[in-house]
């Protein structure tokens, strides 16, 4: 039996042209694939009845890690702000060479900063600038400079 593996990470979103702003054009996750998926499986997994759901798989570049964006246009659901803390919330966490950039990018598409990037000085990230922000729909971002290597 092989061990499992990261597919990817799926999030519930309002508008997904929007969260395509966010996600492929500031972020640069490459556009894999759109589609709608209604009734069918998507109804079953979900145990949404009259499930219809709009989609787009997103890729990291140069790798096999997905995001996908679900809208659902039925049943509609509820927006939430998730904290932190709260259990059943979360983040997706992206590593990054330049973070005052891509944050700036990433505001510009609607990204709300929880608090200014800080410098991490202790654990096993110490040397990372890091920043917590949101997307438009509340999901929380976590991005990730690296410290710089020596020699």
């Amino acid at each position: 039996m092989s061990s499992p593996a990261f597919r990817h990470c799926g999030l519930t979103v309002s508008d997904i042209d929007r969260s395509l702003e966010f996600w492929h054009d500031a972020l640069g996750l490459e556009l894999v694939a759109r589609q709608s998926q209604e009734r069918g499986y998507i109804e079953v997994i979900t145990q949404e009845p009259g499930a219809h759901v709009h989609q787009a798989h997103l890729r990291f570049p140069g790798s096999d890690d997905f995001i996908e964006l679900l809208q659902y246009v039925a049943p509609q659901g509820e927006q939430r702000r998730v904290l932190p803390r709260d259990p059943g919330g979360g983040h997706v966490a992206v590593t990054c060479a330049d973070l005052p950039m891509l944050l700036a990018r990433l505001e510009a598409a609607g990204g709300q900063r929880f608090a200014d990037p800080v410098a991490l000085d202790r654990g096993v990230n110490a040397g990372a600038l890091v920043v917590y922000l949101r997307d438009p729909d509340e999901h929380i971002v976590e991005l990730v400079q690296p410290p710089a290597r020596v020699g």
